[in-house]
């Protein structure tokens, strides 16, 4: 989930997580580091900021949805939650800067389309299929 994108948010180039230059005096270990105790210091600092995006959107999205008791995580965590939101601002921003439409902000909400539906398929080997 860290990529250039999400490095993008915190001020970096796109591809200052993958080059051994230094950025900011830091170099790619220390940059990454930087990130990733920024995304926990956000959603330490913001989790009834996330709790609230999660409800605006389960509705639409059900896997969103909160945790169904107290002692069980929810299905999709709040660093990814987090991570979507990142992503796709950084992929608009990008759209946008290129003089073209966003790609995510202001689109129509499409069809739901269930986790089930998208679980990935074992592959075998010619000629073996268990089922």
């Amino acid at each position: 989930m860290l990529d250039g994108y999400v490095g993008m948010a915190f001020g970096y180039q796109r591809d200052d997580l993958s080059i051994t230059v230094q950025r900011f005096g830091l170099n790619r270990q220390q940059r990454i580091a930087a990130i990733v105790r920024a995304l926990a210091t956000y959603l330490h600092d913001h989790h009834e900021t996330m709790a609230q995006l999660r409800a605006l959107v389960s509705p639409t999205v059900p896997e969103l949805a909160a945790a169904p008791g107290p002692q069980q995580p929810p299905l999709i965590p709040d660093l990814r939650l987090l991570d979507i939101v990142i992503w796709t601002a950084m992929d608009d921003r990008i759209a946008t800067r290129a003089g073209k439409p966003p790609k995510w902000l202001g689109r129509p909400v499409g069809a739901h389309i269930p986790s089930e539906a998208i679980a990935p398929e074992p592959i075998y080997p010619a000629g073996i299929n268990p089922r």
